[in-house]
């Protein structure tokens, strides 16, 4: 899986190995790294290419946000959440993220750490994402199909949507 990181400047100078330590637990699973540390010197066009690169390749978001010095952190957060990507927030005791305090979404995971307990907070989240990566896919459908679908899933036992995935799954299956 690939895993954009998001820390602030102000953060990895003071809590860097916070963020040695994310990435190391990160990488013993095999993770994919993206790491970007938000600055105020880079140019926005630059930026802003790299960042939706990064956004559109990944699965997931971790964010550090213990501090988020400016309001790159909140804005990142939001902008990621709003592309439908799944954001674990991190934030160590005591340091309340106040620019992302405001952002809620069913696809944001928000847990705070200390010192003794990051990596078992930071499996407890990936655990939560694996259950977030499942995707919900809605369509229309004629009258015709949803009568034929009704048939089919009291015939057999089985849901509309299972009889589907079920089609879908063999597919995959032949087309290996």
């Amino acid at each position: 899986m690939k895993v954009y990181f998001l820390t602030s400047l102000r953060e990895n100078k003071n809590f860097d190995d916070t963020s040695v330590r994310v990435n190391e637990h990160l990488k013993k699973y095999r993770y994919e790294l993206y790491e970007k540390i938000t600055s105020d010197y880079q140019p926005s066009k630059n930026w802003y290419a790299e960042w939706s690169n990064y956004i559109s390749q990944c699965d997931f978001v971790i964010v550090e946000g213990s501090y988020p010095s400016t309001i790159h952190i909140g804005f990142e957060t939001g902008m990621i959440l709003m592309r439908g990507k799944p954001v674990i927030l991190l934030y160590k005791k005591a340091h309340d993220p106040v620019f992302i305090n405001s952002l809620h979404s069913p696809r944001l995971i928000k847990s705070e750490y200390d010192e003794t307990n990051l990596e078992e907070v930071l499996d407890w989240c990936l655990e939560e994402i694996k259950e977030l990566q499942n995707r919900r896919f809605t369509f229309f459908i004629s009258p015709e199909i949803e009568n034929f679908l009704d048939e089919v899933a009291d015939q057999r036992g089985t849901t509309r949507s299972e009889f589907i995935r079920g089609l879908i799954e063999n597919e995959m299956f032949k087309s290996r």
